[in-house]
């Protein structure tokens, strides 16, 4: 029975690493669709600058732009790295003899309330910007951000190797 209950753990390990590996797979061929579908080619870095040739910005705006883009940029980092730690958790719990079902649960939820604390931050994010922009530059904005969804609305940033 012990030896039966080895081989399934080493089955279920093998299958959960199958199963990321073509995820993962599927996500980058995803996203490389995504960055050549797109118009804009954002910068892996200096975004309130590129938002200010693209959108023609004053000084005024390019304040508004470069405070939430920090804003952004920063708490936005804690978010994506508490999620990371959870994940830690998660698979050092799984790699448990007898994995916790409920400590697994609750990392889960907490994932998912980080994901939401992070989807809000990215709204108001875009409603800063928003609110200091003319009719012209939301047009634009507007098109900027949709241009980092796929056809099913996952998020991807394009980059700005054709530029």
């Amino acid at each position: 029975m012990k030896r039966r209950n080895i081989i399934i753990v080493i089955i279920l390990a093998i299958t959960a690493f199958n199963i990321s590996a073509l995820a993962t797979i599927f996500y980058y061929n995803r996203q490389a669709a995504v960055k050549q579908d797109s118009p804009f080619q954002l910068p892996d870095s200096h975004y309130a600058r590129w938002f200010e040739d693209e959108l023609n910005l004053d000084n005024d705006q390019f304040e508004v732009f470069r405070n939430a883009n920090r804003n952004y940029h920063h708490s936005g980092q804690e978010i994506l790295d508490e999620m990371q730690m959870i994940r830690i958790d998660i698979l050092n719990e799984l790699d448990k003899k007898t994995p916790d079902r409920k400590l697994l649960a609750n990392y889960a939820d907490q994932i998912g309330k980080l994901h939401t604390e992070l989807k809000n931050l990215t709204i108001q994010y875009y409603l800063q910007m928003k609110e200091a922009c003319n009719e012209s530059q939301k047009e634009k904005l507007h098109a900027i951000f949709k241009s980092m969804l796929d056809e099913e609305g996952n998020a991807g940033i394009p980059d700005n190797s054709s530029k």
